[in-house]
């Protein structure tokens, strides 16, 4: 179906197309002859999103226009969020509510009193005019109660003014590419659109500063709950080492440890040298023992003597000890004097006595007993000196192998200690840093959250320009449209023949031609031309076959039928036989019933039986009947048989035909019993196929069998009609 098609389906429907779009407009036009006013007015929101001044945006140069474009959806979700219009309702009621009197800029007088009339006491008595966030309190705990009170209803319902269903119609939109958003509201109220908006606009500075705090808030609080519990881990591993050096007496463990063990390497030394020392005394000593005569032996030992070298021992063993414990013993110079000079004492005293008792000067060996004596009081002194420093130093080796044991495990433990220390203060560090971001991040949400208006809401006293024609309009225009759907679909679901394409698809019988519908039209002028030319294609069709098969005898035997009763067979034998008549042919035309006056001598008309004994009109036209009539002197017998489904046909008849032509009507539907019907005709034709005169065709159909169809047309109906096709250079004639 091509759009000329289209065209001239709606054509034919012109007046349903018409009538049906203007009633509705009418309709829509009538309903909406009281329809309130409206009223718009809207607000702009600074929110500093994408350029504002952040922490962050000291470190970065470049904007994050995806984290932007999520903040504002944000921000917008939250302006269209039920709680947000909840708490927007509620707080424009109990505005309302605490009013003496109506304020234009609140809410008109009218609304006003249409407010009072319908509010219960009960919910009067919740509004405390002194206290807007009490009173707000008060209608959400009524609300929240159950779903079946005056406050619930009144913002679920559909309340104009305070329903969520109502204040839902604020729209919201980021302004081009700014940090602006704009939010608008229509009512039918002046002062409830701007109070609304002034509303919303506190709602949504409140709600989203409080959700971006929240974000930040539970990570600061867990940060310093983290950092309080590893504080107090780290003040215990603290105090944990302070009392582990107290109890061991530790100033710095590691120097404690070194001192110890330079001490005890110098003292082995000293060890060593002392007794290098005191082997060579004492071999010195045992030398000049043997240079001494027993008298001088036993002089050497008697009592004095003896209690001296002792003497000398003792003091020199504690003048060792101070030297060698200095460090633990503190400063004791006096006394390691004293003991000195107690020490050069006895020395001396020890010499003297000597110096007595030797009465004999030289002895054996060449050595004076002066020589002798005095060698072997320096290394008997020596002897006695090293040996008592020898004593000292193996005590204090001791010591030092008690203190290497004793600080051997200490060390370990300092170890593990110090390592639970250190673990604990990059535990505490480490949470201090991100409670520094934690905080950091938080003071950047606000400054980010820290949205205000830059351009309140103004009062309208303008109505909004009334959306009647629009509706009128689209009434209208559905009116239309759904006619037009209808007609298309009744078009395309439509079951009748209408198109020769159509018939020859449902019997695979050939179409010879195609006869307009018999009525008055004047759109398309003397339709008598259509009917005319379509005789001529038929008289020229079936004289072609006649050409066709110039060897078979006359007459030439023409069969008309249809498969249904008043399908035009008459109408088209009768105009089909006067057509042939012109071209100079004689024709004979047999009528079962029909009473036809003959207006030519060479067309015989003549009515043989009635329909229902058409039959028995076998024998009459195959043997007496034809041969009583002069037959041979015709071109054409042709031959219309009653309808095929209310009568039968004698078959004998059906092997004289050398054409067959079916008529049917183009507005019916092919059914399976016309089909059984053809089919069993066809079996009897021996001589030919049926062909199909499609009768009572649209007029417009016709164009593709007679061309285009004469008619009165504009000069726009042409240039429409040849932009249609695209046929912009098509010319009618050639000079």
């Amino acid at each position: 179906m091509n759009l000329i098609q289209f065209i001239r389906i709606f054509q034919r429907n012109i007046i349903v197309l018409l009538i049906v779009p203007l009633m509705l407009a009418g309709l829509v036009f009538l309903l909406t002859k009281n329809q309130a006013k409206t009223y718009r007015s809207n607000t702009t929101i600074y929110t500093g999103i994408a350029s504002g001044y952040s922490i962050g945006s000291q470190s970065s140069s470049g904007i994050d226009y995806f984290g932007a474009n999520n903040a504002f959806d944000n921000l917008i979700n939250v302006i269209n969020s039920r709680s947000t219009l909840e708490e927007v309702s509620l707080t424009l009621f109990a505005r309302c509510m605490m009013l003496e009197n109506a304020s234009p800029h609140l809410i008109s007088e009218k609304s006003f009193s249409e407010l009072q009339s319908i509010v219960p006491a009960d919910v009067k008595s919740l509004i405390d005019k002194s206290s807007l966030e009490k009173s707000v309190k008060n209608l959400k705990e009524m609300m929240n109660k159950d779903a079946t009170n005056f406050v619930y209803e009144l913002v679920n319902l559909d309340h104009p003014f305070f329903s969520i269903d109502a204040i839902s119609d604020i729209r919201a939109f980021r302004v081009s590419s700014s940090d602006m958003i704009e939010i608008s509201y229509e009512s039918t109220d002046p002062g409830i659109c701007m109070s609304t908006l002034e509303i919303i606009s506190g709602v949504i500075i409140k709600n989203y500063s409080g959700i971006k705090a929240n974000q930040t808030d539970a990570v600061v609080s867990y940060f310093e709950d983290q950092l309080n519990n590893s504080n107090l881990r780290l003040k215990k591993s603290e105090d944990l080492l302070l009392r582990f050096n107290q109890e061991n007496s530790i100033i710095n463990y590691y120097e404690q440890t070194k001192s110890i063990s330079g001490q005890k390497t110098d003292l082995e030394l000293r060890y060593q040298t002392e007794l290098m020392a005191q082997k060579g005394a004492e071999s010195v000593i045992n030398s000049l023992d043997e240079k001494l005569t027993n008298t001088q032996k036993i002089i050497l030992k008697n009592d004095e003597i003896t209690a001296k070298r002792n003497e000398l021992s003792r003091i020199t063993a504690s003048i060792a000890f101070l030297e060698i414990y200095a460090d633990s013993l503190g400063s004791k110079t006096a006394e390691l004097q004293k003991l000195k000079a107690q020490a050069k004492k006895i020395t001396d005293e020890l010499n003297a006595s000597v110096q007595t008792v030797f009465m004999y000067k030289n002895e054996k060996g060449g050595l004076t007993s002066d020589q002798i004596l005095a060698d072997w009081l320096n290394n008997t002194v020596v002897f006695e000196e090293s040996k008592a420093r020898i004593m000292v130093m193996e005590t204090r080796i001791k010591d030092f192998q008690k203190e290497y044991d004793t600080f051997a495990p200490l060390g370990a433990i300092l170890k593990r200690i110090e390592r639970e220390i250190n673990v604990a203060e990059q535990e505490y560090l480490s949470l201090l840093h991100g409670l520094s971001l934690a905080k950091l991040k938080q003071q950047d949400l606000q400054l980010s959250s820290n949205i205000k208006p830059i351009d309140p809401p103004y009062f309208p006293i303008k109505p909004e320009p009334s959306k009647r024609k629009i509706l009128v309009l689209i009434a209208g225009m559905f009116g239309f449209i759904m006619v037009a759907f209808a007609i298309i679909l009744m078009e395309y679901f439509d079951s009748n023949i209408k198109t020769p394409g159509r018939i020859e698809k449902e019997t695979g019988l050939k179409v010879a031609v195609s006869y307009p519908v018999r009525k008055k039209n004047k759109k398309f002028g003397d339709i008598g031309f259509i009917e005319t030319r379509a005789i001529d294609w038929l008289a020229q069709n079936v004289a072609q076959k006649v050409t066709e098969n110039p060897a078979q005898p006359l007459p030439n035997h023409i069969l008309i039928f249809s498969t249904q009763a008043e399908e035009g067979k008459t109408t088209i034998g009768t105009t089909l036989s006067k057509k042939l008549t012109t071209y100079g042919k004689r024709v004979f035309y047999l009528n079962y019933s029909s009473k036809i006056e003959s207006d030519s001598q060479d067309l015989i008309l003549k009515n043989i039986l009635p329909d229902e004994k058409f039959p028995e009109a076998a024998d009459y036209l195959s043997d007496s009947g034809l041969n009583k009539t002069e037959l041979s002197n015709f071109d054409f017998v042709i031959i219309e048989m009653p309808d095929l489904l209310n009568n039968s046909f004698p078959n004998k008849l059906m092997k004289l035909f050398d054409q067959a032509y079916l008529v049917c009507s183009a507005n019916r539907e092919w059914t399976i019993a016309d089909q059984n019907s053809l089919n069993m005709l066809q079996k009897s034709l021996v001589k030919t196929t049926p062909e199909i005169i499609l009768n009572g065709v649209d007029v417009s159909v016709m164009e593709a069998y007679v061309g285009e169809i004469p008619k009165k047309r504009s000069a726009f109906r042409i240039l429409l009609k040849k932009l249609i096709r695209f046929q912009f250079r098509t010319t009618t004639r050639i000079i």
